[in-house]
């Protein structure tokens, strides 16, 4: 218990080297083999799929919300005070699901918002390579 914080701020530091694709934002890709930049492009591009899909299901939990709102009204309307009190229940679940998943995914995949950037990065040292080969 001791050293708890010690080592969560550790393994955080570590958990961060050990991601190549924003360690590739701060040294050169000079550094990685061209097997390696292939490599971390497929990573990438799975990655990015798979964040569009996990952002894409938050979106329609979040969507989700105004359909509650709406059957809430219908059981108002027609009476069925127990189903429009539940729906109505559900309308910040819906939203905070969203908005906590949201922060969660973000937190979790840093390299997301910088996504464009490590591309272009490693498309253009392939591409130099491939120049660099060409000439010989």
């Amino acid at each position: 218990m001791k050293h708890f914080f010690l080592d969560r701020q550790l393994n955080k530091l570590e958990n961060e080297a050990n991601d190549d694709l924003l360690l590739l934002l701060d040294v050169s890709p000079e550094y990685y083999s061209t097997k390696e930049l292939k490599a971390l492009l497929r990573e990438l591009k799975t990655k990015e799929k798979q964040v569009k899909k996990t952002k894409e299901k938050l979106f329609l939990v979040g969507a989700s919300g105004s359909i509650w709102m709406a059957l809430s009204f219908l059981a108002q309307m027609i009476d069925v005070r127990w189903f429009g009190l539940t729906c109505l229940a559900l309308i910040p679940v819906a939203f905070g699901v969203y908005i906590g998943g949201s922060i969660i995914v973000e937190k979790r995949n840093r390299f997301f918002k910088d996504a464009y950037l490590i591309e272009k990065i490693i498309r253009g040292e392939l591409e130099r390579r491939q120049k660099d080969a060409s000439i010989f």
